[in-house]
């Protein structure tokens, strides 16, 4: 199941809402994760701060934070599940449409473009991928890049109108 659900009541969120759930349900048939769960929360900037600094302990908003529900052997592969239902959680991503918009127009690519990107760096964050090293990094990047490609595919997007977000630390 997919639940995407704003907080705060920000109407930049809430704008946001149908970009994500088409987004979500394709990466996820891309990821053959689709019979797994994934909660996706739209918050405004505040709350983004506020989870920001108790998760990271880091300053200010950011785009995205990822919550994984489940320990990846070896990232992108998904673990072998049980019957138990909490077996079939991915994770929990939360994004901030605010911020992801600022950074779309800093970056002069399309504000819904900018939140799928956001989306897939998530997912390649509850898929077991992390960018903490050069070679983490490389490995999210070209996981980033060929989600994206297949989703380009599968939308009719011209190829890399999608960039990926992770860069080579």
């Amino acid at each position: 199941m997919l639940r995407v659900v704003v907080e705060g009541g920000c109407r930049v969120a809430s704008a946001v809402v149908p970009t994500v759930e088409r987004a979500a349900g394709i990466l996820r048939r891309i990821l053959k994760a689709d019979t797994f769960d994934l909660g996706v929360a739209c918050v405004d900037r505040a709350t983004m701060q506020r989870y920001n600094n108790e998760f990271r302990h880091r300053e200010g908003a950011t785009d995205v934070l990822s919550f994984p529900a489940l320990t990846m052997t070896h990232p992108g592969e998904l673990p072998v599940v049980l019957d138990r239902p909490c077996d079939f959680n991915l994770g929990d991503i939360v994004l901030c449409p605010a911020v992801i918009a600022i950074d779309a127009a800093e970056l002069k690519v399309c504000s819904d473009h900018h939140t799928i990107v956001v989306l897939t760096h998530g997912l390649c964050h509850l898929s077991g991928f992390t960018h903490g090293t050069v070679d983490d990094a490389n490995a999210m990047r070209s996981e980033e890049q060929r989600l994206l490609r297949m989703y380009e595919q599968i939308e009719g997007l011209a190829p890399h109108t999608l960039l990926p977000l992770t860069t080579f630390s």
